[in-house]
């Protein structure tokens, strides 16, 4: 995977602002990854956290497919240019910074807004490396409005991360103790995922995320950016 800096100006192409990770129908309000510390229950490490309220920087620059292809080929079948406000692509910075403790348990969710209550939607989420789907969750959900929030939310089930992902991330906390080690295998690993219409197998949303370890010691970081061609 090419090295992935908004610096690198001769493969982006700017357009208007936008403030959030949204299409026209659907909106990814928050997804976050994280360990539950047992020894403090009401206690979490964010390994990621992608939301405006998380700090989510959306740039206005957009990132040219042909940049992550290598590691999303199915980006291939997937993409339309008359569709391309649907696609992004969000470069996270994960928070590495944390004590081991056997007793933890690593947990995923993503919350999907939109302004069509009842909408039944299929998100599948594919953790890709080189060139090949390795794991890959497919979850059901309909949208539905929310008194509380004032909004028609998704909620995927706080659940446990796979048993792949978690043998992953603590290989990669203990055996590339260095931030440069870690990066040179986030290099090759990402992970897409794509919100479709349940009903109508229409596509509504497709992210794809690709990873570098944080250098700071104030959480984890995340940058969004459009996918053209």
């Amino acid at each position: 995977l090419k090295s992935f800096t908004p610096s690198s100006t001769a493969d982006f192409r700017s357009t208007a602002h936008t403030h959030c990770i949204n299409s026209n129908r659907l909106k990814l309000a928050e997804l976050a990854g994280y360990i539950q510390l047992k020894s403090n229950f009401n206690s979490k490490h964010y390994l990621l956290h992608v939301s405006e309220e998380a700090g989510t920087d959306m740039k206005p620059e957009r990132i040219k497919i042909n940049q992550i292809i290598d590691l999303f080929p199915m980006l291939k079948d997937l993409y339309r240019k008359d569709f391309e406000d649907m696609f992004y692509v969000v470069k996270v910075w994960v928070n590495m910074d944390y004590e081991e403790d056997p007793t933890d348990t690593f947990h995923h969710y993503s919350v999907f807004e939109s302004l069509e209550n009842n909408l039944n939607i299929s998100i599948t989420t594919k953790v890709c490396s080189f060139e090949k789907t390795i794991v890959e969750k497919i979850e059901s959900g309909t949208m539905k409005y929310d008194e509380m929030m004032n909004k028609t939310l998704y909620r995927s089930t706080d659940t446990s991360m796979c048993a792949f992902m978690i043998d992953f991330i603590q290989k990669l906390k203990t055996g590339m103790y260095m931030r440069d080690m870690m990066n040179a295998v986030l290099e090759h690993l990402g992970v897409l995922q794509t919100v479709v219409n349940k009903d109508t197998n229409e596509l509504l949303l497709c992210i794809a995320y690709i990873f570098e370890i944080s250098e700071s010691t104030n959480g984890t970081q995340s940058a969004a950016y459009r996918l053209c061609e």
